[in-house]
This record gives C-alpha cells, structure tokens and sequence, in this order.
C-alpha cells in the first residue's frame, strides 16, 4: 500500500500561482516566491538582493533584458536569467 502525506493548501496554492519573472508585464510588481538555478546563480542573485519574499517591479520589457527595480536598485537580467526567478502576486501590504 502506498501512503501519502498531505499537502497543506497554502503551499500549493502558492505554487499554482506563481509564474516565471520573464512572463510578468512592464508596470507590475510582484514577490520573489523562489529561484530555481543552480547554486552558483541562486547565490550570485541573493547578492544581487534577489531573496524569497523581496518586492520586484518590472521597468521594461522589449523581448531582451528585463530591467527590474529591486530594493532601490535597477537591475537588467536576461531572459534565460528571468525564466529561472518565480514570482508570485504581493500579498496584502507588501506593495
């Protein structure tokens, strides 16, 4: 007989809703949910100030780098880059 564990409905319903950063518009802002890169990108963007939970706003999007605005800083990421950063709507007050 196979068992399984539940799952809890808040995480999955956060993993239905996120999306890759390179599928968000210009003028939206959402929340890092998570990276997913090796290790070497995971930690050259939390030096970047890319962490779970930071408030991204998107500045412009025309088919090549994204420039994003993350803690005061604008940064410019490729989409390659991008399709690995999931993000997720702001939660209430995060805006």
């Amino acid at each position: 007989m196979i068992t399984t564990q539940p799952t809890t409905t808040t995480n999955s319903a956060t993993r239905r809703r996120t999306r890759p950063l390179s599928t968000v518009r210009r003028g939206e802002t959402v929340q890092l949910a998570r990276i997913e890169a090796g290790r070497r990108l995971a930690r050259r963007l939390a030096e970047l100030g890319l962490t779970p939970g930071v408030s991204i706003q998107v500045l412009h999007v025309n088919g090549g780098p994204i420039l994003i605005a993350v803690r005061g800083a604008r940064l410019a990421l490729g989409k390659g880059m991008a399709e690995k950063i999931l993000v997720a709507p702001p939660e209430d007050g995060d805006v």
